[in-house]
């Protein structure tokens, strides 16, 4: 009993003298820390304090004219970091982009096996023999994203339900059939009664367990899978492809049901689910194959930001394929002016494949939500640009073979929506601007000069356009008409016009001239502030934001890439709220902050003017 008392005290004894021990280092580290000189981290953009503390941060985008001294000390000049950041602003901003997406593709559904399909004519391709669909891809973040064209594809509107199942169906003589398709196609077919393994399976509701690849299994192949076609969902699909799909990655392109899903379900892939992808005996109903489609899946919603990340992925889509002549070749063959029999121009008629992925041979027809969208996005007349005809529903889409069937990129897959959480510095992108270009021309706005506007010496001219986009539900700018009373004591009519905008109520054309004419725009995070991207060169936007952590990148990128200043003003945190809903909750913007970050955009506007002239 002693023995075990004595054993009990020095474990005790021991634990004191270790915890004495690593408190009396750890005092030892503070004192040495604290006696060092301190280092601080200063943030290189100016914070602002009001009466009661720390108010809000005035964020510029870089140097520039109206622009804060303290913005041309970057402390980031790690050489790794930039030779990131210019490979990123290459890869994605700029032609390289539209250089991969267009060389990175391969046959995803042939009536050949993968394997035989491999010893065709390029990237499984048979010069249009067999193939059936191509799929692109690209991969900007973790995920890839994909578009797909079909050849001859089947349209029934009506397909009808498939043929009444019996109880000999459910319940056969010698179990359940074996499926061999692909799950996400809807297809199947049956084999031998030989090939059935093991047990045959009688319950309807439960098949057999998904067998593995083996040694005897051919290269690209996939595994049977063991359950009741006929009890699955009996309605046909609207859209056939009389072939078989990969189920394995090809050259550098996932299997199509890999690809991703993107907001409300859109995306080559969730498009796909629509096709029935088997071969047919009877070839499929392939016969008097014309025209040259796209088929849109919107979001809907309305949001201007989305609307234009949708189009600008069509137009993306048709600029990649326009540089993709193998994938083509591979799909269709080579050339022939005589490829189409129809006189029709909305069906394709009369030309030749090489032209077959040209906007003006392209008719889009929209899949979902075309009337909601029309009524509800300020800017659906946007989709015009795309081939320059106006958009079509599914519903006017007649039935028959269609030899060109484009599924592009969804809205959700454009590369300027990714990484918009991480700052991007790219002084240029060839892709916005050439977009940008695209839709002026397009509505016949000019793409204003930086210099243009000012050039005249008239006191007209010199005055500064500050415009306030407003929002009807939410993220609204709180006490904004005290602000705008403010503005007004300090900047007369003589040097400011102030006004508040209505974009909803605007055609598209108005709201790009409109854009074309400001010099200040301020608005909260959100889709108004899409309208960066068409403001002239040297222009200034002011982003009233959420309180900090948050920040959001997206705007201040795309303005970078465009020329314009960019201010970004932290809003004020909500007494006894907690977290933030950035989606949802309005912003109150220190008054003094609020002065301030305009204050320095219209100086920057008034030296630029002042330049101008000179």
């Amino acid at each position: 009993m002693i023995l075990n008392l004595n054993k009990r005290l020095l474990s005790t004894l021991t634990i004191f003298i270790l915890a004495l021990l690593l408190l009396l280092i750890n005092h030892a580290f503070h004192r040495s820390s604290s006696s060092a000189p301190t280092s601080y981290n200063y943030n290189r953009t100016p914070s602002t304090q009001g009466s009661n503390g720390s108010k809000g941060k005035i964020i510029s985008s870089g140097p520039g004219v109206g622009g804060s001294d303290d913005d041309n000390n970057d402390d980031n000049n790690n050489n790794e970091d930039d030779e990131d950041e210019d490979d990123w602003c290459s890869r994605v901003a700029g032609q390289r982009y539209l250089n991969d997406l267009s060389t990175t593709w391969t046959v995803s559904c042939s009536q050949k096996n993968s394997k035989n399909n491999k010893k065709g004519k390029g990237k499984g391709g048979d010069g249009g023999g067999g193939a059936r669909l191509v799929c692109f891809q690209t991969q900007v973040e973790e995920e890839p994203d994909n578009l797909c064209v079909a050849r001859n594809a089947v349209y029934s509107a009506t397909p009808g339900l498939k043929k009444p199942i019996t109880k000999e169906d459910l319940f056969p003589e010698k179990g359940i059939r074996v499926y061999t398709g692909d799950g996400n196609t809807g297809g199947g077919g049956t084999v031998d009664e030989g090939e059935v393994e093991g047990k045959r399976n009688t319950r309807p509701g439960r098949g057999y367990k998904k067998r593995h690849l083996t040694d005897n299994d051919e290269e690209g192949t996939s595994p049977p899978q063991h359950y009741n076609t006929l009890t699955r969902r009996q309605f046909s699909k609207k859209w056939s492809l009389n072939c078989s799909p990969n189920t394995e990655w090809a050259y550098g392109v996932q299997a199509p049901f890999k690809f991703r899903s993107y907001f409300v379900e859109t995306g080559a892939g969730q498009q796909l689910n629509g096709f029935d992808m088997r071969v047919k005996d009877d070839g499929g109903g392939e016969r008097d194959c014309k025209g040259s489609i796209m088929l849109v899946k919107l979001e809907g919603g309305g949001n201007i930001w989305h609307t234009l990340m949708e189009v600008w992925s069509a137009v993306l889509t048709l600029d990649a394929l326009e540089k993709a002549g193998d994938a083509r070749e591979a799909l269709f063959g080579p050339s022939s002016s005589s490829l189409f029999h129809s006189s029709s121009s909305a069906a394709g008629g009369g030309i030749s494949t090489d032209k077959i992925w040209e906007e003006e041979n392209i008719q889009i027809y929209i899949q979902k939500n075309l009337e909601s969208e029309k009524k509800a996005s300020p800017v659906f007349g946007l989709w015009n640009v795309v081939t320059g005809k106006d958009v079509k529903d599914i519903k006017e889409l007649p039935d028959g073979c269609y030899k060109s069937v484009i599924l592009p990129l969804a809205g959700g897959a454009n590369p300027f929506w990714k990484d918009h959480w991480k700052e991007r510095k790219c002084k240029g992108s060839v892709l916005v601007d050439r977009f940008v270009n695209k839709v002026m021309a397009f509505y016949g706005v000019e793409d204003t000069p930086s210099s243009s506007s000012s050039s005249s010496s008239s006191p007209e001219s010199s005055i500064i356009k500050i415009r306030i986009i407003t929002r009807q539900h939410n993220r609204k700018i709180l006490r904004l008409f005290d602000y705008i009373k403010l503005l007004q004591s300090i900047y007369p009519p003589t040097v400011a016009s102030i006004e508040v905008l209505k974009l909803e109520s605007l055609h598209v054309t108005e709201q790009l001239r409109l854009m074309q004419s400001i010099d200040v725009l301020i608005g909260v995070t959100g889709a108004g502030l899409t309208h960066t991207m068409f403001l002239k060169k040297g222009a200034a936007v002011v982003e009233l934001t959420h309180p900090e952590p948050f920040i959001y990148y997206g705007f201040s990128n795309t303005a970078r890439m465009r020329g314009v200043e960019h201010f970004a003003v932290h809003g004020e945190k909500a007494e006894g709220k907690s977290g933030i809903n950035w989606q949802e909750d309005n912003v109150s913007v220190d008054e003094k902050t609020f002065l301030e970050v305009v204050g320095r955009a219209v100086e920057g506007q008034k030296a630029r003017k002042k330049m101008s002239v000179q």
